[in-house]
């Protein structure tokens, strides 16, 4: 008989959960046309979702387009513009995404003094209303040539933001947070299309299309501002926004990193006995004998790209063919946590950069010197760095595919027919970004090396 290892059983556990949502729809739509140059369509829903309290689990929304194509009119006599149309949409919709029975409070295990039990998981909010989008856009088509132009300016108002907003720890609510329709905001902007053939000559082709969006993004109403690790929210300004302390750079004199606190600049004495903040006096760096008002936040970037976009161009020359992708985007700013982490100065893999740390009384450099404790004062990991923060512009070369065709004559005489097309290709995705954003990566120089 085999004899079984029992001792291999000790530890066995299991676990998993189930949720089961419901939805459903009623809609209809009215589409009319008038010799294609006069154009409407317009829609109302009724939705209903389990996630929401039983007397507001309903909503209706409305939604309309309209179009004109100016082009096709008596009046409009133009050889150097073949197409020409207007248009206008409005429409609502209501987010669903809202979390599984965020409207509702539950149960779950727990484990207390006394061993396994069941306990409040979630409090109940039957004030949870839809969260809803309002989007209205105008915009043009126009073709001149061989270029066809598409402009639109978009805003859509979002009502009714559903989050877990936190609550204070001495109300003992469950996780610490609640779903409510905490405020609104706004997201408007323009975007822009171009596309065209290029050339169509012979047996070559080009043809390009590039577009780019413009974007802004505000909060409207806000129950109270939110705040993250790293950001901050609130009325006025847009969505989380990096919001963290103003780094004033490491003092030569004694290797102490520096803050903004109001109008001032404070050291932090990296001091084994007298660690906190001192007066920083220019002209006498070294002094930390005064004591000094710890460093104030204030907003660092925004963290929402302004503007991005796509360039796509595609060329045929005889049965040869190839594409390439570019995209884009900037206007926003990253907190770069993991050269931050990488600087703590524990017993753990460093970055490179540590390798310029401050060593002597005069050396100017932006990495203070060894301090064994890793203190979070140092780099104020308890809120974002404008040392480590970080312009998020990129281009991106995407995707790149170069391909042949197989001539049918060939294949017909190859196959006798039973092959009809084929292509070969090779793709490379990602080969090349550029970007300011140093990532993990950062060179050395010889001196530094040495």
């Amino acid at each position: 008989m085999e004899q079984l290892d029992f001792w291999s059983y000790n530890n066995q556990f299991s676990g998993g959960g189930y949720a089961e949502r419901g939805f459903d729809s009623y809609f209809g739509r009215f589409n009319y046309s008038y010799k294609g140059k006069y154009l409407a369509s317009f829609t109302v829903r009724n939705d209903g979702i389990s996630d929401l309290a039983i007397e507001n689990q309903r909503g209706t929304f409305f939604g309309g387009s309209v179009g004109w194509r100016v082009s096709d009119e008596a009046f409009f006599n133009s050889e150097l513009i073949s197409d020409f149309k207007v248009r206008a949409s409005y429409a609502e919709v209501g987010n669903t995404e809202i979390g599984t029975f965020a409207a509702y409070g539950g149960y779950s295990p727990v484990l207390g003094g006394a061993g396994a039990g069941i306990g409040y998981a979630a409090i109940a909010n039957n004030n949870l209303q839809w969260e809803t989008s309002k989007k209205f856009n105008v915009g043009l088509d126009m073709t001149i040539g061989r270029v066809t132009i598409a402009a639109d300016y978009f805003k859509n108002d979002i009502d009714g933001l559903i989050l877990d907003a936190p609550t204070a720890l001495s109300l003992g609510v469950p996780g610490n947070n609640i779903s409510q329709n905490i405020g609104s905001m706004t997201n408007s902007g323009l975007e822009l299309r171009a596309y065209a053939n290029v050339i169509n000559r012979g047996n070559f082709s080009w043809d390009t299309d590039f577009n780019i969006t413009f974007i802004k993004n505000e909060v409207n109403e806000l129950i109270s501002p939110l705040t993250g690790t790293y950001n901050r929210t609130e009325e006025g300004n847009p969505i989380a926004q990096l919001y963290g302390y103003q780094w004033a750079g490491v003092n030569p004199a004694n290797g102490n990193p520096m803050y903004v606190s109001g109008d001032n600049i404070v050291q932090y004495n990296l001091v084994p006995g007298a660690l906190g903040y001192k007066a920083y006096d220019p002209a006498n760096p070294g002094d930390v004998s005064v004591a000094g008002s710890a460093p104030t936040q204030e907003y660092l970037g925004n963290t929402l790209p302004k503007w991005q976009g796509g360039w796509s161009n595609n060329f045929k020359f005889g049965n040869f063919d190839a594409e390439i992708f570019t995209r884009f985007s900037g206007g926003n700013y990253i907190m770069n946590e993991s050269v931050r982490g990488l600087l703590g100065q524990g017993f753990s893999n460093n970055h490179a950069s540590i390798l310029n740390r401050w060593t002597e009384s005069g050396q100017v450099t932006d990495v203070p010197k060894l301090y064994s404790g890793q203190d979070q004062n140092m780099w104020q990991n308890s809120a974002a760095n404008s040392r480590f923060v970080e312009k998020g512009d990129f281009v991106k070369i995407q995707n790149i595919v170069v391909g042949y065709t197989i001539p049918a004559a060939a294949l017909q005489t190859a196959f006798n027919g039973a092959i009809s097309n084929a292509r070969f290709f090779a793709q490379v995705q990602n080969p090349f970004t550029f970007t300011g954003y140093s990532g993990l990566i950062q060179s050395l120089t010889s001196s530094q090396v040495s």
